[in-house]
């Protein structure tokens, strides 16, 4: 169980963008940026998993390990988060309820955070069972990178560099970054999550 608890760390911090928060920024060309990023990763064919909310009356457990440390998020539930961002830009910022409470998003940081959550809590919630999820983990991986990709472009129509580049190097960017060998750490964690040999949905994994 030590290894589960500790590879469930991990991948919060790596995937779920727990980085220094970015300056607060409203103006709506930013805004807008973050508009297209994410009708751009809509568009997706890795998308389709996490286009609405966990529908938590068949994965009963889902909240209860989805909170605290983070909260569930879905591209419906940021779309109308961006789109009430988007409206107020200038002001003080949104709230939308989730299955979690209030949540605002009033800058690019926040955006990007819950961009990344979205695959960040599917890995998460998976980390028991990785092999009879085995699939849907790895439309996670491929849809965390198709955001890290669309996360580079905000702020380009400012003449800024989108993603901040980790570590301090390179243009400044306009969203946190996330650590830059995130792919060599989700495949270390698969490794320490197949050590630990039982699935809690599937009896023995191998």
């Amino acid at each position: 169980e030590w290894v589960i608890v500790n590879v469930v760390v991990i991948v919060v911090v790596v995937v779920a963008g727990i980085v220094p928060t970015a300056p607060r920024d409203h103006q709506g060309a930013l805004l807008s940026d973050c508009q297209r990023c994410l009708a751009a990763v809509k568009k997706n064919k890795y998308a389709d998993a996490f286009l609405s909310p966990v529908d938590t009356s068949a994965f009963q457990d889902y909240t209860v390990k989805i909170a605290h440390t983070t909260c569930p998020m879905d591209l419906a539930t940021l779309e109308h988060l961006l789109t009430q961002a988007a409206a107020a830009a200038g002001g003080a910022g949104a709230a939308t309820k989730t299955a979690n409470g209030p949540v605002s998003l009033a800058s690019v940081g926040d955006f990007a955070r819950m961009l990344r959550r979205i695959p960040g809590n599917t890995l998460r919630y998976t980390a028991n069972f990785p092999l009879a999820t085995a699939d849907l983990r790895h439309r996670a991986v491929k849809f965390f990178e198709v955001c890290e990709r669309e996360l580079a472009k905000v702020g380009q129509s400012q003449g800024q560099g989108g993603v901040s580049s980790p570590g301090g190097g390179g243009g400044a960017g306009v969203a946190p970054p996330v650590c830059s060998e995130w792919r060599e750490c989700l495949r270390v964690v698969e490794r320490l999550l197949k050590l630990g040999g039982k699935d809690d949905r599937g009896g023995d994994e191998g």
